[in-house]
């Protein structure tokens, strides 16, 4: 059995997964960014909290927290993973709404073990809300780790102007084609079919 601890208050001791965050958006905005499918695997690690969706085992999302933006985590085993409704989370971390200038919303998170619920307690100005996400036993994830020694290039780029260079291929064309150039520095989508080719550099 492995314990991580940062932070550790007694009310921890009862708990498999037990979390302090003192700003709520932070986990809001990570799950909102892989919302693509109804449902998730919710995963407490000893380096933080991964919650990871998947569409039919060829593309995945993955979100992670990790344990130093949390005010106290506490995780009991190696790996604690559930299936939770991914939407009810978010509306759940949204509850008391995203007014801009307010005080941060702090998040509580329980979870006991097997057949119990995810339990947030969400705190904004002394009200205290309490909502109990049934979760389901995790599925198994495609398991997309590549061997880093062999990566060539790697790309980081804004989210924007990736989703402009996509907006300007033809997605109706059968082949996607994506050069990315060593010495030059580019980038470039392209598409092939039919009706014709498209570029986007």
């Amino acid at each position: 059995m492995n314990t991580t601890l940062i932070g550790r208050s007694t009310e921890a001791d009862r708990y498999l997964l037990f979390a302090k965050l003192d700003n709520a958006r932070i986990l809001f905005n990570l799950a909102k960014a892989v919302n693509f499918k109804e449902h998730a695997v919710f995963c407490a690690l000893d380096s933080g909290l991964k919650i990871s969706c998947e569409d039919a085992k060829c593309t995945q999302g993955i979100a992670f927290v990790h344990t130093d933006l949390f005010q106290e985590y506490s995780v009991k085993e190696d790996c604690v993973c559930i299936k939770i409704n991914l939407t009810v989370l978010i509306e759940c971390l949204n509850i008391f709404g995203s007014v801009v200038n307010s005080i941060p919303t702090a998040l509580k998170i329980c979870y006991e073990g097997y057949g119990h619920p995810l339990t947030l307690l969400l705190e904004d100005n002394g009200i205290i809300t309490e909502c109990n996400i049934r979760t389901m036993e995790a599925d198994s994830l495609v398991n997309f780790e590549f061997d880093f020694d062999k990566i060539i290039n790697k790309i980081i780029i804004k989210s924007e102007g990736l989703k402009e260079a996509l907006s300007e291929i033809d997605v109706s064309n059968d082949i996607i084609e994506i050069v990315v150039s060593v010495e030059k520095q580019f980038l470039r989508l392209s598409s092939f079919g039919l009706i014709g080719d498209t570029h986007a550099n």
